[in-house]
């Protein structure tokens, strides 16, 4: 395989790109591969680009908790959807003044900065929305939005997104370079057989979060934790004796709706999760290096830890010796349960039956439960119920960053339910993890689909 380049001047594209890693040969074999195609640079389609605010438009600590109109992130643009996990809200007030980068259903967001090149389509599920500086938006009208996506998170959208980023300090996508980008285009039918694909993709992912809700609210239900009052109040008392006993001087950490919580609790069976299982966190070993993707094994990060599973598509891998080595007493196997203990406090995921063998860093703990009572799925359920997170939201504490140390984590006050109800909660969450499964499966046919068209296969 080649892997240096000759180019004629001839070849130096109109932007005057003269950095070698635009050449690669990988590169030119793409711009090869479609020079007798179908193909349009994609400013050249008849649509309209909308490149996002100025960051200084909207600080974050303008976030509300309670909100109908959502702040779409850099990190929230994912290939082909958003991310719905820990999204962030704005008042209306702020969202009138920025009203004209308002977000609608099939348009197309880019992520071009940070992480670059996701493309995500917006789905009528957002609601009012609007996006970040970190984003462009591309408003389609003639090509179908559900194939530029597809085509544009393939193989070959991806290596043209990647190849015309451009920036010393921190890379980046401008309005030039995507224009420049090459899309190809196909038949009617064929766009429309993409579409379906995504569409069908989409629906089962509703699916899934759904199941995954329910599961949530069943055991919420059982518990009678769904009709606690748990709202924050904005004044209220603790006594100095309270201070003393839990060496905490925080005004937060004695807000009434932790008190609420915590006496309904020990009320009902319970027992705390230090008794019920067994922590131990990871490392990241100095000086090691990641590995190619599928060799070796899965590190899990912090990224990777969402709620009740584990998102492994950009997983990394490290060598099988520090596997077994520095990091043998972190190795996670089938059941355990991750609960991140920093970044999104409390967060957790149970290891699933496919991930036989992994290894984590350490801004989590991983928890290997030694009790019959306990079910691995309910527990990752309860930590993120608001129930579980109230309490290793109570339980963290930094000067600068939040964190949640093993004392207090072994703490946290866990329902005992009866182990019909945990089985029930399980046999959720793993028709979720299918269904999301499934989901995934279709859009990856979907992306094959699109470089076969383009390859002639």
């Amino acid at each position: 395989m080649a892997v240096w380049s000759i180019v004629n001047f001839s070849q130096i594209p109109f932007d005057w790109r003269l950095d070698a890693e635009y050449f690669k040969p990988e590169y030119l074999k793409l711009d090869n591969l479609l020079s007798n195609a179908n193909v349009e640079l994609w400013g050249n389609l008849k649509g309209k680009f909308i490149t996002g605010p100025f960051g200084s438009a909207f600080a974050v600590e303008n976030y509300v908790e309670h909100s109908p109109y959502r702040y779409v992130r850099g990190k929230d643009v994912k290939p082909f959807f958003l991310l719905e996990q820990d999204n962030a809200y704005i008042p209306k007030s702020a969202f009138q003044g920025l009203k004209k980068y308002s977000l609608f259903p099939e348009d197309l967001l880019v992520s071009v900065v940070g992480t670059l090149g996701n493309v995500a389509i917006v789905d009528e599920d957002v609601g009012q929305a609007i996006y970040s500086c970190k984003s462009t938006v591309y408003r389609s009208k003639s090509i179908d939005p559900y194939y530029l996506c597809t085509y544009l998170n393939s193989n070959i959208g991806q290596a043209y997104l990647q190849r015309k980023s451009r920036g010393a300090i921190q890379a980046g996508l401008n309005l030039d370079d995507l224009y420049t980008i090459p899309i190809y285009i196909p038949e009617f039918e064929q766009q429309r057989e993409i579409r379906k694909l995504v569409i069908t993709s989409w629906e089962k992912l509703k699916i899934s979060k759904t199941l995954y809700a329910e599961a949530e609210a069943l055991l919420l239900h059982e518990l009678g934790l769904n009709n606690l009052d748990l709202s924050t109040q904005k004044s209220y008392v603790a006594n100095f004796s309270e201070t003393v006993e839990s060496d905490r001087l925080d005004a937060e950490y004695y807000n009434p709706k932790y008190t609420v919580l915590i006496n309904y609790l020990h009320n009902i069976p319970h027992s705390k999760l230090g008794y019920l299982a067994s922590f131990s966190n990871g490392a990241t070993p100095s000086g090691a290096k990641y590995l190619d993707k599928g060799k070796e094994i899965p590190f899990i990060r912090i990224q990777n830890v969402t709620k009740n599973r584990l998102d492994l598509d950009d997983v990394v891998y490290i060598d099988k010796k520090i596997h077994n080595g520095i990091l043998k007493r972190s190795q996670l196997q089938p059941g355990d349960v991750l609960i991140t203990i920093t970044g999104r406090i409390g967060t957790a995921a149970v290891i699933p039956d496919s991930l036989l063998v992994a290894n984590m860093n350490q801004h989590s703990v991983r928890l290997r439960i030694h009790n019959a009572q306990i079910n691995p799925y309910y527990l990752s359920v309860f930590l993120n119920s608001k129930a579980g997170l109230l309490q290793t939201d109570r339980e963290a504490y930094g000067a600068t960053r939040d964190a949640l140390p093993y004392y207090c984590l072994e703490k946290i006050i866990i329902p005992i339910a009866s182990l019909d109800l945990q089985k029930q909660v399980e046999v959720k969450i793993r028709e979720a993890e299918k269904t999301l499964q499934e989901a995934k499966t279709l859009l990856e046919r979907a992306k094959y689909q699109v470089e076969q068209i383009i390859l002639g296969g």
